[in-house]
């Protein structure tokens, strides 16, 4: 699915632009950098920085063109000074009895938390989302020690629904448990 590029102000007063680009090896390159950087930045990611070593730049340009043909799911970056600097994607369930509901992850660099990026990205697709007439509501998972990102979640409507006991293992062996939020549209 295709979106419009979408240009937005960070708090720090810089630029950041919202888009979906071609599936190209060189855009491959950009969201392999990003994943690994973002992967080695915070444990919040379900891939750490080893299994992002693992994917090559064809896996990213096909998940680009998968992201431009893909009826059943909606995917941008945030690109700054052309590096992406953040992610959001959303698989829509297609099964009849689940197709009011949409699964949503999100990531920014470390460097650009707390400027706005995440909450323009989450802002941007939530409107995208509910121009969908049947899609009733967005769910996602947070990790119990990512409060920032819960306070950005609850900042836009989502609320905790139920907790997955040890949902992620940390490098270190701590287990955390994962917040089940919903946002109704």
């Amino acid at each position: 699915m295709t979106i419009e590029n979408t240009i937005f102000l960070l708090k720090d007063g810089s630029v950041g632009t919202l888009c979906l680009p071609d599936a190209t090896a060189e855009n491959g390159k950009a969201m392999l950098r990003y994943l690994y950087q973002v992967s080695s930045e915070t444990p919040y990611t379900g891939r750490s920085a080893e299994d992002v070593a693992l994917l090559t730049v064809e896996d990213q340009v096909a998940w680009l063109q998968k992201s431009l043909d893909s009826k059943d799911s909606i995917s941008f970056i945030c690109v700054q000074n052309g590096q992406v600097i953040g992610s959001c994607e959303v698989e829509l369930l297609l099964w009849k009895r689940c197709r009011h509901r949409a699964r949503l992850g999100l990531s920014v660099l470390k460097d650009y938390w707390g400027l706005g990026v995440g909450s323009a990205m989450l802002a941007h697709m939530l409107n995208i989302l509910r121009g969908f007439n049947y899609i009733r509501q967005v769910e996602l998972e947070v990790y119990e020690t990512n409060t920032r990102a819960r306070g950005l979640y609850e900042k836009y409507g989502f609320r905790i629904t139920s907790v997955q006991p040890d949902a992620l293992q940390l490098d270190d062996g701590t287990m955390l448990d994962a917040y089940h939020m919903v946002c109704r549209l």
